[in-house]
């Protein structure tokens, strides 16, 4: 059962940022890292819509990304919805469920509202310009996936269709592998179970008189249960690579992000230096200025200067 619905946002100055959620208890499980991790995984993918699945620790996500305003992008750009689900639970699931109910809250997120430029705008300035309509919204669809109320399944291919992009969307190496290779196990297990169908109805109808025959018939079943058994674990494999290198990636997002608010810190230091600099030099031109009027009034008056009058 899905645990809960986020709604996430991005700048260039701030990277991604959580702006809304439920039911409230899933905030603790939503941390600036999480936060950052799924958005950055969204956008090195690609810049246009995409539909993505996570593994964490605690939970699993599903999420839809709404595709930069620079690429292609459903209603409203810049947005990422995300599902939080049980461990138990299978996020493929919500391939063609989640971005048909994603269209709802993107859609409460444009309309008349006040624009803004992603990017030299902050948190604050998206979510005064978004207004509060999303705030009624997320609950209600969050409770429409939970119901099975989603009647209509779509891709994120068939969005991009309905908003006129054309072009289908392009899978990584790794992902076409993986899909060759589900499809091959796909393939495989209905040829096992049709063996052992074939096996189970000859053996009722008694029409198998050979030994060999049925001996035949086991191995072959055997043969592909084996080389089934190896694509699986082909699969595993690549996914859990996939995940590491995706894992990997996210830091450097991270990294960025914290190493635009140390320049930005490096920046506001410097000013307080120059200004402090200038304050000194201020402060010693005035001194001069004071002790060279001590020493002229000194001069006329004789005064501090018997010492080099000879005796």
């Amino acid at each position: 059962m899905p645990m809960g619905l986020a709604l996430l946002g991005w700048t260039n100055k701030e990277g991604f940022f959580l702006i809304g959620y439920t039911p409230d208890y899933i905030k603790n499980y939503l941390d600036d890292e999480t936060v950052m991790r799924i958005g950055s995984l969204h956008r090195m993918r690609k810049l246009d819509p995409n539909f993505l699945t996570l593994n964490l620790k605690d939970f699993r996500v599903a999420s839809f990304f709404s595709g930069m305003r620079t690429a292609k992008f459903i209603i409203t750009p810049n947005f990422t919805i995300t599902l939080l689900l049980e461990n138990n639970e299978n996020p493929h699931e919500y391939a063609n469920i989640l971005p048909a109910a994603s269209r709802e809250i993107l859609e409460s997120l444009s309309g008349d509202k006040q624009r803004f430029d992603t990017r030299i705008a902050r948190m604050p300035d998206v979510i005064a310009a978004i207004g509060d309509e999303y705030k009624q919204i997320l609950p209600k669809v969050f409770d429409d996936i939970v119901s099975g109320r989603i009647k209509e399944k779509l891709s994120v291919e068939e969005l991009l269709g309905e908003a006129g992009y054309s072009e289908a969307e392009e899978e990584s190496p790794a992902e076409k592998e993986i899909r060759r290779l589900q499809e091959i196990i796909k393939e495989k297990d209905e040829s096992i179970s049709m063996l052992q169908k074939m096996l189970s109805q000859k053996q009722q109808d008694g029409s198998l008189d050979s030994n060999s025959l049925i001996s035949d018939m086991n191995n072959t079943i055997q043969i592909l249960q084996k080389q089934l058994s190896e694509e699986r674990s082909k699969v595993r494999e690549l996914t859990s690579q996939v995940q590491k290198f995706e894992a990997q990636l996210t830091k450097y997002p991270l990294l960025e992000t914290k190493s635009r608010e140390m320049l930005s810190e490096l920046t506001i230091l410097k000013k307080e230096n120059e200004e402090i600099k200038n304050k000194l030099d201020v402060y010693e031109s005035s001194d001069e200025a004071r002790v060279d009027e001590i020493l002229k009034k000194k001069m006329k008056s004789g005064e501090g200067w018997s010492r080099f009058i000879p005796l």
